[in-house]
């Protein structure tokens, strides 16, 4: 099916792996049984003005990622250096390669201060669409 020029995405994904640590915050049912935050590394596979998709080596983050409610902080590694951003899930794929179990997350930004926007958003035109 054919999209429209208003269905479209108005920002274009960009095709980059760059480095990523995304520290979840459990919802407060997962506190009363112990659980604390918990830190995942990994590598993104593209990414926009307004999202990422990201793939991670990690076991049992699935209660993480269907609280729509529960955002993570994202620390994503630029080539000058650090922006730290938060981000909500949008879209996550379980899979396992080699007895290792690999998520593929779609998630959206909602919060990125100004100064780290515009760095995110410098990198990106340096970077061929996707």
């Amino acid at each position: 099916m054919k999209q429209s020029e208003t269905t479209r995405r108005v920002f274009r994904r960009r095709a980059a792996q760059l480095e990523v640590k995304i520290r979840f915050k459990p919802a407060a049912s997962f506190t009363k049984s112990g659980d604390t935050e918990r830190l995942v590394m990994g590598r993104t596979r593209d990414i926009s003005e307004t999202g990422m998709a990201l793939l991670v080596s990690a076991r049992n983050i699935d209660r993480y990622l269907t609280q729509k409610e529960n955002g993570f902080d994202v620390e994503l590694g630029l080539p000058d250096g650090l922006v730290v951003l938060q981000a909500s899930p949008v879209y996550f794929k379980k899979a396992s390669a080699g007895g290792v179990a690999t998520y593929l997350i779609g998630c959206r930004f909602t919060d990125v201060p100004e100064m780290q926007l515009n760095r995110l958003i410098t990198f990106l035109r340096s970077l061929p669409v996707r």
